[in-house]
C-alpha cells in the first residue's frame, strides 16, 4: 500500500505484510500456520522525515513486543478489516 501520514508526528508508516496468524520457521520468512486470524501480526514501514526506513512486525496478541524507534514512538495492531 501507500505511505499514510499519522497526525501530529513527522512520521508515515504502511503495511508491507499481513499475516493471519504469524509462524516462524525460519526468521527471513515467517509464515501462517492457517487462514484463521489466530496470531494476527502485520509488517510495517516507518518513514521518519530525514531518517533511515525501518521495517517492524507489530502484534494484535503481544502489544509489547515490536522493535522500538526510540522512544518517540510505540505501534500496535489493534485492529483491522477483513475484506
Amino acid at each position: 500500500g501507500d505511505f499514510v501520514q499519522i497526525r501530529n508526528a513527522k512520521i508515515k508508516i504502511k503495511v508491507i505484510q499481513f499475516i493471519p496468524d504469524f509462524y516462524v520457521l525460519d526468521v527471513e520468512n515467517p509464515i501462517s500456520k492457517s487462514k484463521d486470524l489466530n496470531n494476527p501480526a502485520a509488517l510495517i514501514e516507518i518513514d521518519e522525515e530525514g531518517k533511515e526506513k525501518l521495517k517492524i512486525w507489530i502484534f494484535t496478541n503481544y502489544p509489547d513486543l515490536y522493535l522500538k524507534t526510540g522512544d518517540k514512538f510505540s505501534f500496535q495492531l489493534i485492529s483491522f478489516t477483513k475484506i
